[in-house]
C-alpha cells in the first residue's frame, strides 16, 4: 500500500466528528503487507497500553484497553489481532 493511501485513511480516522461513535475495525493488504487498524468508540479517559513479553510458553503480546484492564485490541508478536466490536441485541422475530 503506497504511503498516499495510508496517510489518506489515517486522517480520515482522525476526522471522525465525536458524535460519530461507531466501532470499525478494516485490514488492508498488498503484495508485501497486511495493515490492520480500528477505531474504538469508548470514551475512557484512562486508556491503558500493556505488554507481555515472550516466554518459553507464550508470544509476546500488546494490549490496548480499558482502565480496568480489560483488553480491546490486541496483537502479538507475529501479527495475529484480536479486536473487538458489538451490535445491540437483535431479536428472532424481527428478522421475520
Amino acid at each position: 500500500m503506497n504511503k498516499f493511501l495510508f496517510r489518506i485513511i489515517f486522517i480520515g480516522l482522525c476526522i471522525i466528528p465525536k458524535s460519530v461513535i461507531p466501532c470499525t475495525i478494516f485490514f488492508a493488504k498488498s503484495q508485501s503487507k497486511i495493515l490492520v487498524a480500528g477505531n474504538e468508540d469508548w470514551s475512557d479517559p484512562f486508556t491503558k497500553i500493556w505488554v507481555y513479553q515472550r516466554s518459553i510458553d507464550n508470544y509476546g503480546v500488546l494490549f490496548i484497553g480499558h482502565s480496568d484492564f480489560q483488553a480491546q485490541f490486541g496483537i502479538n508478536e507475529y501479527g495475529l489481532t484480536v479486536d473487538y466490536a458489538t451490535i445491540p441485541k437483535v431479536e428472532e422475530n424481527e428478522f421475520k
